[in-house]
Parts: structure tokens; sequence; C-alpha cells
């Protein structure tokens, strides 16, 4: 990652490029600790291509450091133990308080173009919530999968055990041919050859079952980490909020398009998971295994014919 932070009269300026900044008169890449004292730190850098310390005493490379300028105004680069080792001065402090500045700054700027956003994002996530087949629209068809009063108590069962279930497939139990009975005698030779004249075989695989494991997860990506987040930031009064409270304002704000991103792929995999060709194996499940009734199949059968109503 490359960024450079200079401190502007307006805040911060992260637009330099190294060699603007080297290229400023007052900026030398040797200078002599012993004839200059240090005043202040003016900008803070990450850079991957290392940059040798300007001082004349070490110019060893490195990746991290600071902007300096001394009270006679000439600047320089220097690492953080070239600043404590080599000038006869606080530099620790002065670390901290530009460090401290720089984070509250880059908060601010956060905060600011989050709230010039405003508008877009919340239509955005309004849409995402209260467009057809959206948010609240998969949330509660979601939530339905858990009623027993909605699916029928059997589905619900079925639906119950997939969400454990790690495959997603569903199995029937059926005759088993001389061949597969054999078979089995020979995978499994502690089987009694009465339970090796059945089998069990697949009816179907039923996909996107995650959607029903974490179906708050909808409920916190769009509501608590980007509605209630975006009002937040749309109410702070930036000159009366501490550094730290700013700092976690804005580190939730900038999750907020990515959270937008996350529920959009969630609600278009719930769509998938309540479509009726996904929940098919389900409703074979319930009209061909003995253990079920008519009732347990009419009543899952009135659930798929709900979801696309609302």
């Amino acid at each position: 990652m490359n960024m450079i932070v200079i401190r502007s009269t307006g805040g911060i300026d992260k637009s330099k490029s190294w060699e603007q900044i080297t290229s400023d008169q007052s900026f030398v890449l040797d200078l002599n600790p012993k004839q200059e004292k240090l005043l202040s730190i003016f900008g803070y850098y990450e850079i991957a291509d290392k940059k040798r310390c300007g001082l004349s005493t070490c110019h060893a490379p490195h990746i991290k450091g600071y902007l300096v300028t001394t009270e006679s105004g000439v600047k320089t680069n220097i690492g953080h133990q070239c600043g404590t080792n080599h000038f006869n001065i606080d530099f620790q402090q002065l670390v901290n308080d530009f460090h401290k500045f720089m984070e509250f700054e880059v908060a601010k700027e956060t905060i600011l173009k989050t709230k010039s956003e405003y508008s877009e994002t919340k239509d955005k996530i309004d849409k995402i919530l209260n467009g057809q087949r959206g948010a609240k629209w998969a949330n509660k068809k979601l939530s339905q999968t858990f009623d027993k009063s909605k699916v029928g108590e059997s589905a619900a069962k079925i639906l119950s055990d997939l969400r454990r279930s790690s495959s997603g497939e569903l199995y029937i139990q059926g005759k088993a041919s001389e061949a597969e009975v054999e078979m089995q005698l020979k995978n499994n030779p502690k089987m009694h050859r009465d339970d090796a004249k059945f089998i069990d075989r697949s009816v179907g695989i039923v996909q996107y079952v995650d959607v029903i494991v974490e179906r708050d997860k909808l409920k916190n990506l769009l509501i608590t980490d980007s509605l209630e987040v975006l009002n937040a930031v749309f109410q702070c009064d930036i000159g009366n909020t501490s550094t730290p409270d700013l700092k976690s304002l804005a580190k939730k704000a900038n999750q907020i398009q990515k959270n937008i991103s996350e529920s959009e792929t969630f609600v278009l995999r719930a769509k998938k998971f309540l479509a009726h060709e996904n929940l098919k194996p389900i409703r074979l499940k319930l009209e061909k295994d003995k253990q079920y009734s008519i009732k347990d199949s009419e009543h899952f059968i009135t659930f798929l014919e709900s979801i696309y109503k609302d």
C-alpha cells in the first residue's frame, strides 16, 4: 500500500506524489542533524518502494517514515528511530500528536464523504429493503421456513435437518435390487441381510441452504450495519465528537457499501433458495416417502404457492 499524508491548512492532503514532495526547493535528501533543530512533523508515508532516510548520518532505506521541518525551514524524510536518536526533542510526542491529527482528519474525511452520499445511499438501501422480492420479502419467507403453521410440521422437520446438513441432499428409502443388496453387504459385512433389502435413494439436492442458517445476517447487514450507521453519520456533529468516537463511526461508515453489496448477494441467493424448482426435493420427499401423509405434501405445496404471492 502506498500512502502519503500531508498536513494542510484545510486538514490533510493525500494527492501529492513522492516526486512532488522531494522537488520542493526546501526539501533536502542529505540533512546533517547536528546542524539543524527539528521543529515539526508535516507528513507521514508508507511506500512499498523503500525510501532512504534523509539524514546524512543514516540513509537507511525504509518503507514507513515521517516528513519533517527544521527550525530553519529545511524539510526532509526520516524514520522513527532517527527522529528519536538524532534530535534533542520529544520526537515520540510529535509522532503521537501527528497521528492523532491524521486519524481525526482521515475519519472526518470519511464522515463528510458519507454525508455527501447520504441520499443516494439511503435510496439504495430502501430499494433493496422494500423493492419487489427485496430484503423484507426474503426475510419474511425465510422466517416462514421455521414456522410449522406455514410449511407444515413434516416440512419444517426436513428443513430443520437441512440446516444441519452440509450437502442439502434428500433421500427416500426404497427397495434395493439384488445387486444393491450384495453391494451393501460387501461394503458393510456386519449389516443384516434384511436391512440390506432397503436403500436410500436421492430425490434431489436443495441448494443455498446457508440462507436459512444465516437469515439474521440480512437484517444485520442492511439495518444495523448500514441504515443505522448511515443515519448516525448524517446526524454526526464532527466538531463535538471525540477522535475515538469519530474513528469508530468512520470505520463503520467505510463498510456501508460493502454491506450493501453483500445484502444484494444475499437476497439473490435467497431468491434462488426459494425457487420452486430448488425446493422440489422437499415436495418429492413428502409425496414419495411413506412416513408422510398427503396432508403433509398439500401443506407444503400451499406454502410454495404463497411464496410469490406477496
